[in-house]
């Protein structure tokens, strides 16, 4: 009995020692097959660049750094230093490898080297595009060069390895498009998945050099209503003639603005311009009065003042009496309902609604952004007959000055049976939204 189980016991020690050496040699044999990764593993450069070769994983723990070798295959055409620091010498093809040593660990970057390597052009900085659209990159870039691509947000839009962009969701994404394997920097795309219909598109509001342009002019004209001089912006397109005739629209400021308010925030002449530039945009002047018809029209103290307000209101005798009457007289445009229309934001959205819609033979074409808590929609009447051919109502959904108001305004219209755009958008009380409205309202009007 006593003999078995010596017998036993000298089995089990046996047993451990050899599990010992086993795993003693395992340790090794697992450190052997790690995969030693480089920054790159394939590098395009032009002759006369610099870089570095470092190991980015699988190197064994506390490596000095004089363990590390680096090889060129070729060089003439590429040198590295014991660092990794490469240099391209001349046009052609080499290999470097490093090795760690006292280990079989090793890896290789494949570098060509170019006598010229042209950085990557685009033909567009900017792109818009729909949800669901795919849009090939490459008809907007320049390179004689693989390129890759890469994006940003890959929730808003997605990039194939063959430049095929996807629009996934509404938002702004930037595109990073370099030479593929080059060192060389990236270049820069911003992309906008539009929302709907009547989005904005990137850039609408900038002014593009490679376009013609319209002129911008302040002018004067004399109004027996206030006993002043006063003054309007005045946009007149690109190939402006006066051999021609022109559709006019009256467009209006807030209560805190005057004649310039529109020209100072609202970027019109680059919106417009940029219309016309895609064949948007029917051919029309545009007017930007001071809304605040009184003899001493600047921006008060207190915009609130009793005066200042009531003025708004009095606007409606200055522009039948004295500004409609000079446009008329001194541009080539008709001048009747048809060819006129009116538009504003705040309180220049009121005056649409409270002066223009109770003018019906007037305009033919309303553009209510934002409107003030003045405004009233039942002013405009019952005659169907004079109806308008557009009307355009805008809101930002976060708007607390004008959002119950917009409502009320759709919601008159819809019970008088009054065709009409309703549109809402992320945004406040501000330029977002009415610029937002004069890029569509624009293209709504005089189009029969």
């Amino acid at each position: 009995m006593k003999q078995t189980k010596k017998s036993a016991y000298a089995l089990g020690l046996i047993f451990c020692l050899a599990t010992s050496q086993l795993l003693s040699f395992k340790t090794p044999m697992a450190a052997q097959k790690t995969k030693l990764t480089l920054n790159h593993s394939k590098l395009l450069l032009q002759k006369g660049n610099k870089t570095t070769i470092k190991v980015k994983k699988g190197l064994p723990k506390a490596t000095a750094k004089n363990k590390i070798t680096f090889q060129s295959s070729n060089k003439g055409i590429v040198s590295v230093d014991k660092s990794g620091k490469i240099a391209a010498k001349k046009a052609g093809n080499a290999k470097i490898t490093v090795k760690i040593k006292g280990t079989a660990l090793k890896a290789f970057c494949q570098i060509k080297v170019v006598d010229k390597l042209q950085q990557v052009s685009l033909k567009k900085t900017e792109l818009t595009m729909k949800k669901g659209e795919k849009i090939n990159l490459l008809e907007f870039t320049v390179s004689d060069q693989k390129l890759s691509y890469s994006s940003d947000n890959k929730e808003i839009a997605k990039i194939s390895s063959d430049g095929t962009l996807l629009g996934v969701n509404a938002g702004i994404t930037t595109l990073n498009i370099k030479i593929k394997d080059s060192i060389k920097e990236p270049v820069y795309m911003s992309v906008k998945v539009l929302r709907d219909e009547y989005d904005t598109p990137l850039g609408f509001d900038e002014k593009r050099d490679d376009i013609p342009h319209g002129k911008m002019t302040e002018i004067s004209y004399s109004s027996t209503v206030t006993g002043s001089t006063r003054k309007c912006m005045l946009y007149t397109p690109p190939g402006y003639s006066e051999d021609k005739k022109y559709n006019v629209l009256y467009c209006m400021h807030g209560i805190g603005g005057d004649h310039k308010e529109w020209y100072v925030n609202g970027s019109p002449q680059n919106i417009l311009d940029n219309l016309y530039a895609e064949n948007k945009l029917s051919d029309m002047i545009v007017v930007f009065p001071n809304g605040r018809a009184m003899k001493n029209d600047s921006i008060p103290s207190n915009i609130f003042a009793a005066d200042a307000v009531a003025s708004f209101s009095n606007f409606e005798n200055d522009l039948k009496q004295c500004l409609m009457p000079y446009i008329n007289e001194n541009y080539p445009v008709y001048g009747d309902k048809a060819h006129t229309a009116m538009a504003g934001l705040s309180m220049g959205g009121m005056q649409t609604v409270n002066i223009g819609l109770k003018n019906l033979d007037l305009f033919d074409y309303y553009g209510i952004f934002s409107p003030a808590p003045t405004t009233d929609a039942n002013l405009m009447g019952t005659n169907k007959e004079l109806y308008p051919k557009v009307i355009w109502l805008s809101i930002g959904t976060s708007d607390t000055t004008s959002g119950q108001m917009a409502s009320n305004t759709h919601t008159i219209l819809t019970e008088q049976g009054i065709d009409h755009i309703y549109y809402r958008m992320p945004g406040a009380h501000d330029w977002s939204v009415w610029k937002n409205g004069l890029y569509n309202f624009a293209q709504l009007i005089f189009k029969s």
